[in-house]
Protein backbone atom coordinates (compact mmCIF):
# COMPACT_ATOMS: atom_id res chain seq x y z
CA UNK A 1 0.00 0.00 0.00
CA UNK A 2 0.90 3.65 -0.19
CA UNK A 3 1.88 3.64 3.49
CA UNK A 4 4.84 1.41 2.70
CA UNK A 5 6.01 3.24 -0.44
CA UNK A 6 9.09 4.67 1.30
CA UNK A 7 10.37 1.13 1.89
CA UNK A 8 10.49 0.22 -1.81
CA UNK A 9 14.07 0.04 -2.94
CA UNK A 10 15.59 0.47 0.51
CA UNK A 11 18.69 -1.73 0.53
CA UNK A 12 20.05 -1.16 4.04
CA UNK A 13 20.09 -3.70 6.82
CA UNK A 14 17.01 -3.58 9.03
CA UNK A 15 16.02 -5.28 12.25
CA UNK A 16 12.25 -5.69 12.49
CA UNK A 17 11.01 -6.39 16.01
CA UNK A 18 7.32 -7.19 16.28
CA UNK A 19 4.81 -8.20 18.91
CA UNK A 20 2.85 -11.35 18.16
CA UNK A 21 -0.23 -9.84 19.86
CA UNK A 22 0.17 -6.33 18.43
CA UNK A 23 -3.27 -4.91 17.60
CA UNK A 24 -1.82 -1.64 16.21
CA UNK A 25 0.61 -3.29 13.78
CA UNK A 26 -0.79 -6.82 13.41
CA UNK A 27 1.47 -9.67 12.21
CA UNK A 28 0.08 -9.50 8.65
CA UNK A 29 1.10 -5.84 8.36
CA UNK A 30 4.54 -6.59 9.79
CA UNK A 31 4.86 -9.36 7.17
CA UNK A 32 4.13 -6.81 4.41
CA UNK A 33 6.84 -4.53 5.75
CA UNK A 34 9.36 -7.38 5.94
CA UNK A 35 8.51 -8.45 2.38
CA UNK A 36 9.57 -5.01 1.15
CA UNK A 37 12.93 -5.13 2.91
CA UNK A 38 15.42 -7.36 1.11
CA UNK A 39 17.96 -7.31 3.93
CA UNK A 40 16.17 -7.75 7.23
CA UNK A 41 16.29 -9.76 10.39
CA UNK A 42 13.08 -10.41 12.30
CA UNK A 43 12.40 -10.98 15.98
CA UNK A 44 8.82 -11.72 17.08
CA UNK A 45 8.10 -11.35 20.77
CA UNK A 46 5.08 -12.71 22.66
CA UNK A 47 3.93 -9.17 23.34
CA UNK A 48 1.62 -6.35 22.32
CA UNK A 49 2.62 -3.05 20.70
CA UNK A 50 4.62 -1.39 23.48
CA UNK A 51 7.63 -3.70 23.28
CA UNK A 52 10.10 -1.17 24.63
CA UNK A 53 7.98 -0.70 27.73
CA UNK A 54 7.00 -4.32 28.37
CA UNK A 55 10.14 -6.15 27.18
CA UNK A 56 13.01 -3.60 27.26
CA UNK A 57 15.75 -6.13 28.03
CA UNK A 58 14.60 -8.57 25.36
CA UNK A 59 14.50 -5.78 22.77
CA UNK A 60 17.95 -4.55 23.85
CA UNK A 61 19.33 -8.09 23.64
CA UNK A 62 17.88 -8.53 20.14
CA UNK A 63 19.40 -5.26 18.94
CA UNK A 64 22.76 -6.08 20.49
CA UNK A 65 22.82 -9.55 18.92
CA UNK A 66 21.89 -8.09 15.53
CA UNK A 67 24.65 -5.51 15.74
CA UNK A 68 27.20 -8.10 16.85
CA UNK A 69 26.34 -10.23 13.80
CA UNK A 70 27.63 -7.34 11.73
CA UNK A 71 24.32 -6.01 10.48
CA UNK A 72 25.64 -2.46 10.49
CA UNK A 73 28.41 -2.46 7.90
Amino acid sequence: GRHYAALHGFAGDVLVITGERDAILPPEHAARIRALLPSHAHVALPAEHSLLLTHPHVVADAVQAWLQRGAMR
